[in-house]
């Protein structure tokens, strides 16, 4: 769903970290690093500095260098626990490259590994990164079921021994793992333990003094909120979740803006339209330079509701034309179907019935695609609606022919009946002349 600041941290930790890492061009910071790994020794330090380097740099098509060059060293180095190391990388460099199937295997060899259960933390993240990768085909209770496993792996680790920097960071991460749980079960529409582990992850990161990603948690707390229509909790949660992400310079114009319209949907739920509008079309205006399609689709699509509620269709057919072709090339299905809807209610009220039933159509193939009983309700509606006032205009065209037509007819018989008259009267004058 649109209105999630981050679906999952487990794999995308490390974006965090790395945004502002190096300017020069991929090419040359991969050569750089393999010409840093020449001056080392074949050890620990030159595979990790490897494995690493690939990791900051997003794991992007030509980080693969890197982790051949790491596996190459691997292969002749005596502790064969750095195999588990390499396995994670590559697992996470045929996800981003979208090879699921390839990052699954990989991960699984990883897993299989004789010495995975001394690396309880190497575990965990192989587990999380297999979650994504299900929950990336859409495999949700797989992805979510998995996700849960690398949380119970990853509360065994024994922490009495770690350093108070280490502790701190033990526990950022426990509040990263709860937060992709939390999704898992936003995603399976299961509201109570979302919110759940989403106050779990807010609390943890709240005792580390970190705002920036309390106030993400709780920015995708309100999405909960938002989708049980609980508009007036959401909207106390999204300004909760502004006031945290002031106090952190982290925070960056994508978050606010994702606030914003998680804020004006949240006026619109609650009738507020006049407040709604100007938020959505404000925050466009301000952050139109981040292009960010799934957003602005969002804030479009608002305006264009805004616009149905005040019945100026054809405006609310141009803002919702709009946020469909943001989304044309992005794989958002709850919101497509919301945009459907939106151009088939104003299609349908500017009488373009040819548009209006495309995008019915449309609307009952993607609301297959995400099938429940709500679904199934609103699409028989829509049906009904769309049959019902196609019916109403044909019986008001109808209506007007049959009007029109003895309007016609009463034209002629009074012409005829006055032709009469006109008759009668003059045999009356000849008779009484005679």
């Amino acid at each position: 769903m649109l209105y999630r600041v981050l679906s999952t941290f487990t794999f995308s930790l490390f974006l965090t970290c790395t945004s502002l890492y190096a300017q020069a061009p991929l090419v040359d910071k991969v050569d750089q690093v393999l010409a840093e790994v020449d001056t080392m020794r074949n050890d620990s330090l030159a595979i990790r500095t490897l494995l690493s380097q690939s990791g900051r740099l997003q794991y992007a098509k030509n980080t693969i260098k890197l982790i051949d060059r790491a596996e190459e060293i691997t292969d002749s180095y005596p502790d064969k626990k750095m195999e588990i190391h390499v396995s994670y990388a590559k697992g996470n460099y045929y996800m981003r490259q979208d090879k699921m199937d390839m990052a699954l295997k990989i991960y699984d060899e990883g897993l299989s590994h004789p010495e995975i259960d001394a690396l309880p933390d190497m575990k965990s993240l192989m587990l999380g990164g297999k979650s994504t990768s299900y929950k990336n085909q859409g495999k949700m209770d797989q992805a979510l079921n998995l996700i849960l496993e690398s949380r119970k792996v990853y509360y065994l680790i024994d922490t009495t021994g770690l350093s108070p920097s280490d502790q701190k960071r033990h526990i950022g991460r426990g509040a990263i793992l709860d937060n992709s749980i939390a999704n898992s079960y936003l995603n399976l529409k299961d509201y109570d333990n979302a919110i759940k582990f989403f106050d779990i992850s807010y609390k943890k990161l709240s005792s580390l003094g970190d705002d920036f990603l309390a106030g993400v948690i709780v920015m995708n707390k309100a999405v909960v909120y938002i989708e049980q229509d609980a508009f007036a909790e959401a909207k106390k949660t999204t300004k909760e979740a502004i006031k945290l992400l002031d106090n952190d310079k982290r925070s960056s114009s994508r978050h606010y803006y994702m606030a914003s319209v998680n804020l004006a949907d949240a006026h619109l739920g609650l009738d507020e339209i006049d407040e709604a509008k100007v938020i959505y079309s404000s925050s466009m205006e301000k952050y139109s330079d981040l292009e960010l399609s799934s957003i602005d689709a969002q804030a479009l699509l608002g305006l264009g509701r805004v616009e149905l509620e005040d019945k100026n269709h054809s405006k609310a057919y141009s803002y919702c034309d709009q946020a469909q072709k943001k989304l044309s090339d992005l794989d958002d299905i709850a919101i497509k179907t919301k945009i459907c809807e939106c151009n088939y209610l104003s299609a349908k009220a500017l009488g373009r019935y040819d548009v209006a039933m495309l995008n019915l159509e449309t609307f009952k193939s993607l609301s297959d695609s995400i099938f429940n009983e709500n679904n199934i309700r609103n699409v028989t509606k829509l049906e009904m609606q769309f049959e019902f006032d196609k019916e109403n205009e044909l019986k008001d065209i109808e209506t007007a022919n049959t009007a029109r037509h003895n309007k016609q007819v009463v034209i002629g018989l009074s012409a005829g009946l006055l032709a009469l008259l006109v008759t009668a009267l003059l045999l009356y004058r000849l008779i009484r002349i005679r």
